[in-house]
């Protein structure tokens, strides 16, 4: 499964409140993400400016309840960052795109559609998971 998460209106963060307090909302997202792995079979980047990326792995025994576990996780890194305080900016949210390509296992048709999701998140409101398969 991949997620793939994008900071709410970022922009105006960086042209509000300069690219120093820009880049503290980037760090504390890169701390969040990196504990909520930890915890789990999750890989992290920063997929690039304020969009970042996630990897989960299930063993083919995990495979059953896949799909809620990997929106469950997306979920937990939503309210996990619509939680956090900045002193300067308040509270940030981010929009999420969830997907999978079980039949094909094509990372790039996985990515499309990751970002297809995150792009529909964005759309309809922000600050929300949505997934496609």
């Amino acid at each position: 499964y991949l997620i793939m998460m994008d900071i709410d209106d970022f922009k105006k963060v960086n042209d509000t409140y300069g690219h120093d307090i820009g880049d503290l909302v980037l760090k504390e997202l890169s701390k969040m993400l990196l504990n909520i792995a930890k915890k789990r079979k999750i890989d992290v980047g920063r997929w690039g400016g304020e969009e970042f990326m996630a990897t989960v792995y299930f063993d083919s025994k995990d495979t059953k309840d896949s799909k809620e576990k990997v929106l469950g996780i997306a979920e937990e890194i939503r309210k996990s960052f619509e939680e956090i305080e900045f002193i300067e900016v308040g509270h940030k949210t981010v929009s999420v795109g969830v997907s999978c390509d079980k039949d094909s296992l094509n990372p790039d048709a996985v990515c499309t559609k990751a970002d297809q999701a995150l792009y529909k998140a964005k759309q309809t409101g922000k600050n929300k998971v949505v997934y496609m398969d």
